[in-house]
């Protein structure tokens, strides 16, 4: 959450006499901390979707070992050529997922900009680059989305071969 002083809550107008008026700052920080959140919760299901990887292959691993008849366990070939595969689908999430910040930076800084700097001109120049920076996150989010659900395919084939071969 951001702290309130990132969030005015109005701005002063000159016309009027001085009356307060809604500014377009809370609109920009609103932004900011919903695409952080976003983030966030990308970070977290990449993280997660780590995690779920790890520990299905470990305990993919501990049940080779349990096997008493050598010919039923799958091949080493087609193990190595899963664990490729998920490397590769966690390696684009990654990828996908570094992007995130440099976009979210630029957004940051005008942020920053707008609290220190409130006024209409600032806030009419900075609109249009907020929108492409905005437009920017959403299609990362878009991006890493679409990775995890290809992630999260596999682990559901994989779980599934898992319960078959039980």
């Amino acid at each position: 959450m951001l702290p309130s002083a990132i969030r005015p809550a109005a701005c002063t107008s000159s016309r009027g006499g001085g009356s307060r008026r809604p500014g377009r700052a809370p609109a920009r920080s609103d932004a900011l901390e919903r695409a952080e959140k976003r983030a966030s919760a990308v970070h977290d299901r990449v993280q997660q979707v780590r995690d779920v990887s790890k520990d299905l292959f470990k305990e993919w691993e501990d049940g080779l070992k349990k096997y008493s008849d050598r010919g039923l366990p799958p091949r080493a070939s087609a193990s190595c050529a899963r664990r490729k595969q998920a490397d590769t689908v966690i390696a684009a999430m990654t990828r996908a997922e570094k992007r995130l910040d440099p976009v979210l930076k630029p957004m940051r800084d005008r942020v920053l900009f707008l609290k220190h700097n409130l006024n209409a001109k600032a806030l009419g120049g900075l609109t249009g680059e907020l929108t492409s920076i905005q437009g920017d996150v959403d299609a990362l989010v878009a991006d890493l989305q679409a990775s995890v659900a290809e992630a999260d395919g596999f682990i559901k084939t994989m779980q599934a071969e898992q319960k078959e071969a039980q």
